[in-house]
């Protein structure tokens, strides 16, 4: 077994549920959350509307894809 899966963790980290899009965005702009992870075609209207920033990306490893 992975060192990784076998860790204990004192605390879970706390992870606000938004809902929507919409409303992550809004928590976004309120300052009650610093950032998020979405998948590019959902947020890449917000982003040329001016509302989101792209910042950064990443590709996601599936164990279907690289196996």
């Amino acid at each position: 077994m992975s060192a990784n899966l076998d860790r204990k963790f004192s605390k879970f980290p706390s992870i606000p549920v938004n809902n929507d899009i919409r409303g992550l965005l809004n928590s976004v702009n309120d300052g009650s959350t610093s950032a998020f992870m979405w998948e590019w075609f959902t947020t890449k209207p917000f982003v040329d509307a001016g509302e989101a920033r792209f910042v950064s990306s990443f590709l996601a490893k599936t164990p279907e894809i690289y196996s």
